[in-house]
């Protein structure tokens, strides 16, 4: 169940205490009177970092309002990021991978369309482009142009972004689950595309390269209680993707052994000397016994 905004303390309490006896989980957005240690309690998953930014502030800010979800939109909240509590950065990363929750940040969408902006000439020449209906385009251009038109200091939306991705490297590194996610397609974000952008994100915010590439792929399974099936390339599952730099690529895998040496940069294939029937390399048949090693992060493969 995902919840969205506008929801009151006693509402959200409603909410989760009937999807516990129902034994379904919630995820989403916290509204900024229910908080995020009131979702942790209640084994919220949260998007966005949602109410995060507001639950930093030092005790003497003069605002409680921030820069979280729909906050960016208002000028003045900007200012509270000048009253950032490092300790409390560190305090609720803490409660957060205690609560065992997953964390889903979607750095890129705001990190691009709030930290570093899109010009109209970048939005247009992306390949997201193409896949957003007309009404979709002019929409977010409108609120683009809009958004843009005064925005926020430098200074200050350069502290956001740092502070958005410390919230997360320090989530991480108190043993949270991150998970990769895209939001898409809001804000010129196209699916697929942007997953891509966002595993690039999470290393930029400190996650290293495998962290990262498991929060695209073991994480999500691991949350849907599927890691049986998917989420790591192991024989007879449906593997994780990668891309490879190869002149032979594995398009199917079946009763495969696979190591992988390093996730992002080394991909090591160990094919058997009598390949089963159903492994193909490349368009071919596999030949008698081939060996070949892989370096980048690319090509599907399904062990299915």
């Amino acid at each position: 169940m995902k919840l969205t905004l506008a929801i009151t303390p006693p509402v959200f309490d409603a909410i989760v205490g009937e999807a516990a006896i129902n034994g379904i989980r919630v995820s989403g957005h916290v509204d900024p009177r229910v908080g995020v240690m009131r979702a942790l309690v209640a084994g919220q998953h949260i998007e966005h970092l949602d109410n995060y930014l507001e639950s930093v502030l030092a005790d003497s800010a003069p605002m409680r309002g921030s820069v979280s979800d729909i906050g960016v939109f208002k000028p003045a909240n900007w200012e509270s990021l000048d009253y950032v509590d490092d300790a409390k950065v560190a305090r609720i990363a803490g409660a957060t991978a205690r609560a065992r929750v997953f964390t889903s940040p979607t750095l890129t969408l705001f990190k691009q369309a709030f930290g570093l902006g899109q010009p109209d000439s970048e939005i247009r020449t992306r390949p997201d482009w193409a896949m957003m209906p007309v009404k979709m385009r002019e929409l977010y251009l409108k609120a683009n142009a809009k958004h843009w038109g005064k925005p926020p200091s430098e200074a200050r939306r350069q502290r956001w972004i740092e502070v958005r991705n410390r919230l997360v490297r320090t989530i991480a590194d108190s043993g949270g689950k991150i998970m990769a996610g895209s939001d898409t397609p809001e804000w010129f974000m196209g699916y697929g595309f942007t997953l891509h952008r966002e595993l690039e994100n999470l290393v930029a915010a400190g996650l290293t390269p495998h962290e990262a590439l498991a929060a695209a792929t073991r994480n999500p399974a691991e949350f849907l209680h599927a890691l049986s099936e998917w989420g790591t390339i192991e024989p007879y599952r449906r593997a994780a993707s990668a891309r490879a730099r190869c002149s032979v690529l594995v398009s199917r895998v079946n009763g495969l052994g696979v190591t992988i040496t390093d996730p992002l940069l080394t991909i090591r294939f160990q094919v058997p000397t009598t390949c089963p029937p159903r492994i193909i390399v490349g368009a071919m048949p596999c030949p008698a016994s081939a060996r070949f090693a892989c370096s980048g992060l690319s090509t599907a493969l399904r062990s299915r």
